[in-house]
């Protein structure tokens, strides 16, 4: 079922879709490794609302869990082509982790 759900989500080109299973991952605070695998997707895909929300979903799991992520988030604190609103979730993500 879940490599149905990433197949799905992976090969749809609507940001809703892809955003409101962001979303869905961090608020049920998902530990599936292919859901990992997306949400990492997610932080490197080039649109950065979809950054804001995988951010947002990565603060909302556990600290041991967060840490998978931290030199992504970091590195998306500081990209300068990254909206403002990416790089502030990205800041607190990052303080509420420790780093």
């Amino acid at each position: 079922m879940t490599s149905k759900v990433i197949e799905y989500v992976k090969a749809s080109d609507s940001r809703r879709i892809q955003t409101t299973i962001v979303q869905a991952l961090g608020v049920n605070r998902v530990k599936n490794p292919e859901f990992l695998e997306y949400m990492k997707s997610a932080l490197e895909d080039p649109d950065p609302a979809l950054h804001w929300v995988a951010i947002d979903a990565v603060g909302r799991m556990s600290p041991e869990d967060r840490k998978a992520f931290g030199a992504t988030i970091l590195r998306l604190s500081v990209e300068p082509n990254e909206p403002e609103n990416v790089k502030e979730m990205a800041m607190q993500v990052l303080k509420h982790q420790g780093q």
